[in-house]
């Protein structure tokens, strides 16, 4: 199990890694349209890079890398090792047969531990996007992932660290039923 968590856990900070500058520009524009301070204005992702990069040079594009790696890692390890070890468990021990009820159940499961693991680095790393810059770059509300998550704690207390769980949950669950389901289909096609 452990060497699922491993290569779960490399795989989402890799593809973090290699495309924050795609996530920073979303998570600017989402923040933008949700009434944000308006000083993120990308007409897209394009246009968001070509000013990213003008404004904030390589280094900017890979703001908050560290956390948005880590946050990943979070996520797919406990998502991919759940979802892989109940269905695992449930075909073992004849629960369910190796069919659509066991994936889709299997990839909720996998959903709910993957979120609960990385929702409060997500929630931290939406406010270190989003936060106004000064004009040598500093963030002007937090030094960092360590300083968000000391005054989100001490302004909203910890539970504040889960606000939104419920939506997320929401989003998430469908997308992976969607995902591994179909995944599971594919592989069943091309082995037979």
């Amino acid at each position: 199990m452990y060497k699922k968590m491993i290569a779960g856990m490399a795989s989402g900070a890799l593809g973090s890694l290699v495309f924050n500058p795609i996530e920073l520009i979303k998570t600017r524009q989402q923040g933008a349209a949700g009434g944000g301070d308006g000083s993120f204005k990308y007409s897209g992702p394009l246009d968001g890079l070509k000013k990213l990069h003008a404004s904030e040079g390589v280094r900017g594009m890979w703001r908050g890398t560290g956390v948005s790696m880590l946050r990943s890692a979070l996520v797919t390890g406990p998502h991919l090792t759940t979802y892989s070890t109940v269905k695992e468990v449930f075909i073992r021990r004849q629960w369910l047969a190796d069919a659509p009820p066991l994936h889709m159940f299997a990839s909720l499961a996998g959903g709910l531990a993957g979120i609960s693991c990385n929702h409060p680095l997500d929630l931290v790393r939406n406010r270190l996007y989003n936060q106004p810059r000064a004009a040598d770059g500093r963030g002007l509300l937090y030094d960092g992932a360590v300083d968000c998550f000391r005054k989100v704690i001490r302004t909203d207390g910890l539970p504040a660290l889960y606000r939104g769980f419920g939506a997320h949950y929401i989003r998430v669950g469908p997308h992976y039923v969607i995902t591994f389901t179909l995944m599971e289909r594919i592989k069943r096609a091309l082995d037979g």
